[in-house]
């Protein structure tokens, strides 16, 4: 899981994706906001994850804000250790 940011037109994106052993298994949707199985051997974690939607609204939040806040004081704190000399 993660989020992006693009400097040059401000655009953010976050996503959720969890897998194991290089295959993906389940990917959050934050516009319907449940978690969805890529695979059959996931369809247990979705079922129980779908069900508690105050964590379900959590993640968007989490995609959608609080990580995109953490990524913007990395850059920020990049960005003046780099230009250090």
């Amino acid at each position: 899981y993660g989020c992006e940011l693009c400097d040059e037109t401000g655009k953010t994106d976050g996503f959720g994706q969890l897998g194991y052993n290089g295959e993906n298994f389940l990917e959050y949707d934050m516009n319907a906001l449940t978690w969805k199985s890529l695979k059959q051997q996931a369809d247990f974690m979705q079922d129980k994850w779908n069900s508690d939607t105050s964590r379900l609204v959590f993640w968007k939040i989490y995609f959608t804000q609080t990580c995109i806040e953490c990524l913007t004081k990395q850059v920020v704190n990049g960005k003046s250790t780099l230009m250090r000399t």
